[in-house]
């Protein structure tokens, strides 16, 4: 149901730029849709430019490719190969993305989301990757110009993350090679993956890459999980990486041979992998969307990680969104409260 709303939304946008006449300032551009890996180019109405070109109040690159204007017909319409593709793409889902999130903060009183600065390059070593180099300039790298989306849009969670909470630092346990330091990681990164799937209305982070993080996997917490090695071994493993990034295959490869030799970090390695034992907290929410609606697990969400500064495990934040959903839908409350206490998480509310 859910993972079709993009490509569905998308594909009515694509069928009125094709069947009507659009005033003179309406700017098109070319993106990509994902039919299961494969992007397939499609003609959209671009969101206004406002103080340059692929640029508004929300977004902002650090540096655009020369010779990026648009064609005859002023449409932003680029090869699916072309280096330009990938800005008009970005552009998009940014926007869209970021405006998304918007209406949520707006709901709640929040300051509005704005002025991300997007650092884009590309590197065919690696899947589509991403990080931060400040509170408000995310870096991207894209293997291919038609980038993985559900990539953009983990990076983008961490921007609504930051903001929503009003700063950078969560929690107590930042740097720590112990059980709190993986939840405190998994609490960082389960919550960029939640919000790039209520985004995308897919589960699974990064599988346009040829693999992913699924945030609907079933964890029992401290049980039945798996260890950062085991994580990092399945990844290492997966067809697509070996075939088409073999000098990132190779460089995990050694990594793994290092960790083994030293106690610290083999012991560090032994620790469950925080990305995936997240779904301890993420499949619960997920699977609320199609009983509740994605609206609502979206403001339940934000809301409860706006007033959520320190905690110490998956049971608080548990505890925190318990609060809040026994505020919002009583139905709502029982139905996660009964989740999490399957999955083994302490529970106070």
């Amino acid at each position: 149901m859910f993972r079709n709303w993009a490509l569905n939304i998308i594909s009515s946008l694509s069928f009125l730029v094709s069947s009507s006449s659009f005033a003179s300032n309406v700017v098109h551009g070319q993106i990509a849709i994902f039919q299961d890996t494969n992007p397939i180019s499609i003609e959209v109405v671009l969101p206004e430019f406002s103080g340059g070109v692929l640029q508004n109040k929300l977004i902002h690159f650090a540096k655009l490719p020369e010779n990026i204007k648009s064609d005859n017909k002023g449409c932003f319409c680029f090869d699916l190969n072309d280096e330009r593709f990938a800005f008009v793409h970005t552009y998009y889902y940014a926007t869209k993305a970021l405006e998304y999130y918007n209406a949520v903060f707006l709901k709640l009183g929040l300051p509005l989301l704005h002025d991300l600065e997007i650092n884009l390059s590309k590197d065919v070593s690696l899947p589509t990757t991403g990080g931060y180099a400040t509170i408000k300039t995310m870096v991207l790298a894209y293997p291919r110009p038609a980038l993985d989306i559900s990539i953009l849009a983990h990076e983008i969670g961490h921007f609504v993350h930051f903001n929503a909470a009003g700063q950078e630092i969560f929690g107590n346990a930042d740097g720590k090679t112990n059980m709190e330091g993986v939840q405190n990681l998994g609490i960082h990164e389960g919550t960029a993956n939640l919000l790039s799937a209520l985004f995308t209305g897919s589960s699974q982070i990064g599988k346009a890459g040829g693999f992913s993080f699924d945030i609907d996997n079933f964890i029992r917490f401290p049980d039945l999980l798996i260890s950062k090695r085991e994580a990092k071994v399945r990844l290492l493993a997966e067809p697509i990486i070996l075939q088409n990034y073999p000098a990132f295959a190779m460089k995990g490869l050694k990594k793994l041979k290092s960790i083994d030799a030293d106690l610290i970090q083999s012991e560090n390695y032994a620790l469950p992998d925080p990305y995936l034992s997240s779904s301890v907290i993420n499949q619960p929410l997920w699977r609320a969307t199609f009983q509740f609606g994605i609206e609502r697990i979206k403001l339940l969400y934000i809301k409860t990680i706006s007033e959520l500064r320190t905690f110490s495990s998956y049971s608080d934040l548990a505890n925190a969104l318990l609060k809040n959903a026994k505020l919002m839908n009583v139905s709502l409350y029982e139905t996660l409260k009964n989740d999490y206490q399957v999955r083994g998480l302490h529970l106070t509310e």
